[in-house]
């Protein structure tokens, strides 16, 4: 059966130096869109980032899942939402004692056209608050934007293990991992899987005609749906146990895409 859509991690699988997508896949990809198959993303990225980090270098044909599925947006042009989902208010309060307790580095989340990092290494009636133009801003008003419109993701960096501990007493949600430090923190149920079932319903295209590229543990969702092919970029050994297809680097995507789909 024909695959009809390629869904692609971005950080770590289509890029090979950080925030970079070789001009060679960048050919392949436009190749395959030309081809008639359905190029899209599945990343951790919000709407903003990717705007700002990947647009130039990979323009999906079909609507972006963001967030690791908490958001997917129909078009790289407009910030038009076909679904969200949203963390509930009560989790700040509980992420906030942490912060205070200095088991959390950083914690950064994105809004529409807005994002905000939030740098935890002074007491917690201190604490450093930057939106991303750099403009300072108080707990308080990260408290009111928050009410007024939770975000769909937080990216949080911890300090130690007993922070990991802690992260996961907290509220119902779902934790992914991007590295050993830092974890995506979306609500209950959503993940880069169920993106990718909605997508899938949205686009009337069935799993069965998807090919899924991923590279660390936030793709295991993806990786445990039903999908024609999953395609393995590095050595994440989680992946590989559930991987179609496996290979060692982003510079081999070029001929797989041109060869195997």
């Amino acid at each position: 059966m024909a695959i009809r859509a390629c869904i692609f991690d971005i950080d770590g699988t289509l890029t090979s130096e950080r925030f970079c997508i070789p001009s060679e896949v960048q050919d392949a990809l436009r190749e395959l869109q030309h081809r008639g198959v359905y190029c899209t993303v599945n990343t951790a990225n919000a709407f903003v980032q990717y705007q700002q980090l990947y647009r130039s270098q990979f323009k999906p044909n079909a609507p972006l899942i963001l967030e690791n599925g908490a958001s997917i947006v129909a078009s790289l042009w407009h910030e038009d939402y076909l679904c969200i989902h949203h963390i509930a208010s009560s989790f700040l309060k509980e992420l906030q004692t942490l912060v205070g307790r200095k088991c959390i580095q950083l914690f950064a989340f994105y809004k529409k056209g807005e994002g905000y990092k939030i740098f935890s290494h002074e007491s917690p009636s201190s604490h450093l608050l930057y939106r991303t133009n750099g403009e300072r801003v108080s707990w308080s008003q990260i408290e009111r934007h928050w009410r007024t419109s939770p975000p769909s993701q937080v990216i949080v960096r911890l300090s130690n293990e007993d922070a990991v501990m802690a992260l996961k007493t907290l509220s119902s949600v779902t934790f992914g991992q991007s590295d050993e430090s830092t974890y995506e923190i979306t609500p209950l149920h959503i993940h880069k899987g169920s993106g990718i079932r909605y997508w899938s319903e949205v686009m009337d295209i069935p799993l069965e005609n998807i090919a899924v590229f991923g590279n660390a543990e936030n793709d295991i969702p993806a990786f445990n749906l039903p999908v024609r092919m999953k395609v393995l970029i590095g050595d994440n050994q989680q992946l590989r146990n559930r991987a179609t297809h496996s290979l060692s680097t982003v510079d081999e995507i070029p001929a797989f895409l041109r060869t195997v789909i």
